[in-house]
């Protein structure tokens, strides 16, 4: 209490003691107060009572490892070198198209020169064509030996790159097609080493695609071995985690990163229990990529678990009065409405469901005016929350509401009839209750009238 109340000064007097503690029923406190801004000597004095609490306790062990990593300079990057360069750098497009790249590896082979640079670009050449979504497509006509065929160019790319590098190439372009080649070649461990000896070679700012790749297989190889350390309750280097998150930050500055970059390293930090860097990179990646269903599920997860499920409708509600806000984000504001609804329906605050279900049908309206291609997935989210405030209406023994807004569901979306809310319920279901409360009640017109609807659908 004192430490997260409004007095100031006792909150500072918690921090004091728990940096004295030596009790492993601390740890948790700790770790929750490691979450918020701290001056420097208070961090340090957590982290400290964490490594000396965690020679009894692996928990205290773990938490102390992973903050001392997020406050340790990386070894392999150095992101604020990137953010400067990356600022100023356009996105670089692939130099060739897919019938370019197909006419560049046509024309060569590894015979047809002997010079390093000539090998190494045929080889990055091939794996590009072997890459491109237009070969998946291509091979795809044939799915019995589209998987073949995919294998054979990858080892295409690899020969061109042994060639290339027995003819004198180095340097972080063969190391990078190297470990991206070992990756789709089921070679994990190859991968991560050439991945780590192209990442610290890789020059500041590069925007290249298979930079972007090899950044992703870095960050990727690192948090696996943390991962692999915890599961066997081993130690590891601070400095694994320091380059794994700032691997991502890059990644999440890259002109070619993608949203998958965020999930990865917010799933990640979940995993290590660094709660508040994991809530700062999901909202960082959200104004990036603010129509990632991906980064919104974790963010809507992230705000009910740390906030509750009152902050939810809130967070969203803010970002959408912010000037400009993305054209999709009003759709989002009723998915989570419609969230919130669900988790007052497991409260049992009926209330408080049928409010928020009401405030996700304004929003899909709203939805459907400003983007007029979120129809069908508005109908559908609109179809359930009616159904969600006719089983609530059940409840409250309000049959005639409760088959008025069933019936609207079935008119907005007859197909999402047997589709499943968040509480493993459709609206077929809720007319199965309906049918027994009406029967019961003795309500022969609504029973008729609920009747007729479900026959037609």
């Amino acid at each position: 209490l004192a430490l997260f109340g409004l007095d100031l000064e006792l909150s500072k007097l918690a921090l004091e003691a728990l940096a004295r503690s030596e009790s492993a029923a601390t740890v948790e406190l700790i770790g929750d107060a490691l979450r918020g801004p701290l001056a420097a000597p208070e961090r340090e004095g957590l982290i400290g009572a964490l490594e000396r609490i965690g020679q009894e306790s692996p928990r205290a062990r773990s938490l102390a490892v992973v903050h001392r990593g997020l406050g340790t300079r990386p070894e392999a990057v150095d992101p604020e070198a990137w953010t400067r360069s990356l600022a100023y750098a356009p996105a670089s497009a692939p130099p060739l198209n897919w019938e370019g790249l197909n006419a560049q590896v046509d024309a060569s082979g590894p015979s047809a020169s002997r010079d390093p640079a000539v090998l190494l670009a045929l080889a990055e050449a091939r794996l590009a064509l072997a890459l491109a979504p237009e070969t998946a497509q291509r091979l795809a006509a044939d799915p019995a030996t589209a998987p073949k065929y995919a294998r054979l160019l990858l080892e295409d790319a690899q020969q061109a790159l042994l060639a290339a590098e027995a003819a004198g190439s180095t340097g972080w372009r063969l190391d990078a097609s190297a470990a991206i080649t070992a990756h789709f070649l089921g070679d994990p461990a190859a991968a991560a080493l050439r991945a780590e000896r192209a990442v610290r070679a890789l020059p500041v700012g590069e925007t290249s695609w298979n930079a972007m790749a090899v950044l992703g297989l870095f960050a990727d190889a690192r948090s696996a071995a943390i991962r692999a350390a915890v599961d066997a309750k081993q130690s590891w280097p601070a400095a694994w985690l320091a380059d794994v998150h700032a691997t991502f930050a890059i990644l999440a500055q890259h002109p070619l990163g993608e949203a998958g970059h965020v999930v990865a390293r917010y799933d990640f930090l979940v995993q290590l229990s660094a709660f508040g860097p994991a809530e700062q990179a999901v909202e960082a990646g959200l104004r990036r990529f603010p129509d990632s269903w991906d980064l919104h599920d974790r963010w809507r997860n992230r705000l009910v678990a740390d906030h509750g499920v009152e902050k939810l409708e809130q967070a969203y509600l803010a970002r959408l009065s912010e000037p400009n806000p993305p054209l999709n984000w009003v759709w989002y504001c009723g998915v989570a409405s419609y969230t919130s609804a669900e988790f007052y329906r497991r409260d049992a605050k009926n209330l408080q469901a049928h409010e928020a279900y009401t405030h996700a049908i304004g929003h899909f309206e709203t939805s459907i005016q400003a983007n007029p291609r979120d129809r069908d997935s508005s109908d559908h989210f609109v179809a359930l929350a009616l159904a969600g405030q006719a089983r609530l209406a059940i409840v409250r023994g309000e049959f005639k509401d409760a088959t008025e807004l069933l019936l609207a569901s079935f008119a907005r979306r007859p197909a999402s009839t047997g589709s499943l809310d968040g509480l493993n319920l459709s609206p077929s279901d809720t007319s199965r209750l309906l049918r027994a409360r009406l029967r019961d009640a003795g309500e022969t017109e609504l029973l008729a009238r609920l009747e007729e609807a479900l026959t037609a659908l």
